[in-house]
């Protein structure tokens, strides 16, 4: 890492000299998504993507992350018991989907994020977008980002506590507060699920708890340079069952887990700190910054399976190439300089190390078309040179209210260590020193379109992507990897409907059709051919105080059945929540009902979701 503290002091060096301009702003009606190596505005952004408001999340009892994703398009949330869900972004795997927690790697770079007790305890949105995004965010966002914004501090000192029931148990409390000009917030969270029973066999109710701390700093020195800090720690213990011997002795899915008192273990900690500084009256600004992720996990039946820890450097250089300042450029160009190492302790003599250099460049025409362009090169101590590309253009119609899209782009997923390595840790698998990254191409056409009958809002995207490389595992109980020989191929339709037929009414629907298919061209397994959702929702006197109901629709889901694990049909399901909110004396009250009436539905055969569940949350803020 010495290379990294290198660059990163000299970065720093050059912001200790005036300041012309402080930080660029943007108008408070624009939303700006983090959709390129600079923020974006969301109507310049090509990029399919969906972003979860503050008041979504607010309104949401439950406050799993897996719940709240389950009504965003083109994602496929599957959960294997407490201990397992899996996100996959349109038809890709698990660690295709590159998990951020404020712009920093959940896991270190190593493998899947799974997201069973994962809160939005303190987080402002979500941000999620659509296809292959590695040209910005590197290896592992080959199908797609999930980025998880927490609440940033304010020059408000407040206070805001949270108190949950039902299901899950749990109490949250944020400081927002001031030292000087520097900006504060503290949170902590603690949240223990009560469990269900997800076998078929009347065993004990396996749940989890979990504990949250993070403070973000910010503040502005008198030269200018603005400076963030942003530090979280977080662990997790959970329960799960076990599941019958090898070979597999099942007779039906309905027999093929153990009730055991097997427990798990996580813990988290991220850091990353954030120097930036404008110069040339505001129409350029270099920014270093430095983020580490330390990742471990443990099981009782398998000892330690996991110990990642990743570091990277990164220098930001950002220009308008017109005479505006940063914040009203129609032309910005950006370079990225990038070095990282990540390495499992459990493997300490396998570290991997890479560098890369990154470019783009956007510009918006003056009949408001927008275009951005993405080249990134990567090389690194294991594999060959990666390099990927992305474009985007948006195009708006003339009487701006309609906007055609296209996005197209390559991304890459490098092997994880068990892959590599394998090994106890891994289900005993042998590993494969010589397997490849996996590429994924992808193509997009979209189409927005505004309804000013309804004050509404039709989105429409078709994609194909294009997975070469993919890594299929061998049969048990070996897994032995490989790369598979062709391409494998997916393509489908993401449609979404919001509307307000009156000023009370709000109705949003969308649907996902998706064709996922491996190199033989079976259908892969836990990509649902049809999710539909349909919600409804009746405002009363404030954004507070509401009643809504949700409907969510999935059919034509295979899965590997636990006594051949050969692909096989599981059954569809439709599923009812009720949410409600009130205030009461500036005390907010959410209540939700989660899956009314199919108590036995399941995206992984053998395991049962949480079948009828209620959550209650009150929140107080002075």
């Amino acid at each position: 890492m010495n290379k990294h503290a290198i660059l990163l002091f000299a970065a720093a060096s050059l912001m200790i000299g005036p300041s012309l301009y402080a930080q660029e702003t943007y108008e408070l009606n624009e939303i700006v998504i983090s959709g390129g190596n600079t923020p974006i505005l969301r109507n310049e952004l090509a990029t399919s993507h969906t972003i979860i408001s503050k008041q979504e999340i607010e309104q949401s009892s439950n406050k799993s992350l897996s719940h709240i994703l389950r009504n965003v398009p083109g994602l496929a949330v599957s959960s294997a018991g407490t201990a397992t869900t899996q996100i996959r972004i349109r038809g890709g795997e698990g660690n295709h989907t590159l998990v951020l927690i404020d712009g920093v790697e959940a896991t270190g770079g190593d493998g899947e994020y799974f997201l069973s007790g994962l809160s939005t305890s303190n987080v402002e949105r979500i941000e999620i977008m659509r296809g292959p995004q590695t040209v910005f965010f590197g290896p592992a966002a080959s199908s797609g980002v999930i980025n998880i914004i927490t609440t940033a501090p304010s020059k408000n000192e407040y206070s805001t506590a949270i108190l949950g029931t039902g299901k899950s148990d749990r109490a949250e409390f944020l400081k927002s507060f001031l030292i000087g000009k520097t900006q504060n917030l503290i949170s902590f969270s603690h949240e223990r699920d009560n469990g269900h029973d997800y076998s078929y066999s009347n065993g004990d109710k396996d749940g989890f708890e979990r504990e949250t701390l993070q403070w973000k700093m910010h503040t502005q020195t008198d030269t200018g340079t603005d400076i963030k800090l942003n530090i979280r720690s977080a662990n997790e213990e959970y329960d799960y069952d076990d599941t019958v011997s090898w070979p597999v002795s099942a007779t039906s899915h309905l027999d093929y887990l153990v009730d055991s008192n097997d427990q798990g273990k996580r813990n988290e900690k991220q850091l990353s700190i954030r120097l930036k500084k404008s110069f040339t009256s505001g129409r350029s600004a270099h920014e270093v910054g430095y983020r580490e992720t330390r990742y471990s996990s443990s099981t009782t039946a398998r000892g330690k399976t996991s110990d990642n820890n990743k570091k990277s450097v990164k220098y930001h250089y950002q220009k308008a190439l017109d005479k505006n300042q940063l914040s009203a450029s129609k032309t910005l160009g950006s370079f990225i300089l990038e070095g990282t190492d990540d390495k499992n302790i459990l493997t300490p003599e396998h570290q991997r190390t890479a560098s890369a250099h990154a470019y783009e460049l956007r510009h918006k025409f003056k009949n408001s078309t927008a275009v951005q362009f993405g080249l990134r090169s990567e090389s690194s101590n294991k594999y060959a040179t990666a390099n990927t590309w992305k474009i985007g253009v948006s195009k708006p119609l003339r009487n701006q209210n309609s906007t055609i899209s296209f996005d197209a782009g390559t991304g890459v997923v490098n092997p994880t260590y068990c892959e590599i390595y394998g090994g106890t840790a891994c289900f005993g698998s042998k590993g494969n020193s010589n397997i490849k990254p996996e590429k994924n191409t992808s193509y997009t056409i979209g189409l927005n379109q505004k309804l000013n009958t309804f004050d509404g809002v039709f989105s429409l995207a078709i994609f194909k992507e294009t997975l070469t490389d993919e890594i299929t595992a061998g049969p048990a109980p070996n897994f032995y990897p490989t790369n598979a020989v062709g391409k494998s191929n997916r393509h489908g339709t993401e449609i979404s409907l919001d509307i307000y037929p009156t000023e009370k009414i709000f109705i949003k629907t969308n649907y996902t059709y998706l064709i996922s298919r491996d190199a033989n061209k079976n259908i892969e397994v836990r990509r649902p051919r049809h999710i539909l959702d349909l919600i409804g929702r009746y405002q009363f006197s404030n954004n507070i105080n509401f009643a809504e109901i949700a409907l969510k629709h999935v059919a034509n889901n295979m899965d590997s059945y636990p006594v051949n694990w050969a692909a096989k049909k599981m059954p569809d399901y439709t599923t009812v929540n009720i949410k409600t909110g009130l205030e009461i004396k500036n005390i907010a009250f959410n209540t939700e009902v989660s899956n009314l009436f199919d108590v036995n539905n399941s995206d992984v055969w053998g395991y049962r979701n949480p079948g009828r569940s209620i959550f209650f949350t009150a929140k107080k803020t002075w």
